[in-house]
């Protein structure tokens, strides 16, 4: 049997137990104990499974958004930080565009208490809309659509409509969820094609992810890191991590 088949029939196996110990998916599939903790290793780096002492574990994906509220309670000095970083990439003049979020809303209060003029600030989140609206050397354009309940973004068709007609100088974008191998998911079908859309209508994409977000599962695939100019966190890659970054030329800006 071909690895890459092997490693399918291993997940659709693991779907239907639950749980399984490495022991039993060698005498099932017929191979060594150390073959099945190579392609377990496949798994978990794309966010499938959790590897557990002796075996592995299905992973519940991200089935739903977490609301505001509790996103903003979640690792706040590490979103400060990530955010002080953030904003010595804005200068003067910028168009810029912030995803909806915590980790954005921090970056907006940073933009709010800074000495920044002629900033254009795009966002679909109506809470950094109601926070910077008022600044006189900061021009904001909201991004119309359905207002999500309890999360405070919009979506939909208006909104995918509205982002396809603009583009801007840098886009600050957050993530749900990154697995090990560095690729991005969220909980939300409709947001799939809306982030795509916030790092390809600019010159240059930030991406701005925190640990927690690291090695969880989510239910749709966004996007990678590679896909980024910029990434902000304090994730603390391995080489073969860091390697896949160099290949790419993101640069990865650490706190």
């Amino acid at each position: 049997m071909l690895s890459s088949v092997r490693v399918d029939k291993i997940l659709e196996y693991i779907d239907e137990k639950g749980y399984v110990e490495v022991k039993a998916l060698s005498e099932h599939f017929g191979v060594s104990e150390i073959t099945i903790r190579r392609d377990l290793t496949k798994l978990e780096e794309n966010g499938y499974i959790s590897r557990t002492y002796g075996g592995a574990r299905k992973r519940k994906p991200l089935a739903q958004e977490t609301i505001y509220d509790e996103k903003k309670l979640k690792n706040h000095d590490i979103k400060v930080k990530i955010a002080e970083k953030a904003i010595k990439l804005i200068d003067d003049k910028m168009t810029i565009f912030l995803d909806a979020g915590t980790t954005t809303f921090e970056l907006a209060n940073q933009i709010f208490h800074s000495n920044l003029k002629d900033l254009t600030v795009l966002t679909n989140d109506i809470n950094i809309a109601y926070y910077l609206y008022n600044l006189n050397d900061i021009q904001v354009l909201m991004i119309g659509g359905t207002i999500k309940k309890r999360i405070g973004n919009t979506q939909g068709f208006l909104t995918k409509q509205s982002l396809s007609a603009l583009y801007y100088d840098m886009a600050f974008v957050g993530t749900s969820a990154i697995s090990k191998n560095l690729m991005l998911f969220t909980p939300s079908e409709e947001k799939v094609e809306l982030k795509r859309l916030m790092v390809k209508n600019c010159d240059a994409s930030v991406l701005l992810v925190d640990k927690s977000k690291l090695g969880q599962a989510g239910l749709y695939y966004v996007n990678h890191v590679k896909d980024f100019d910029y990434v902000v966190t304090d994730i603390q890659l391995d080489d073969d991590q860091s390697n896949l970054i160099e290949k790419y030329n993101t640069e990865i800006i650490s706190i």
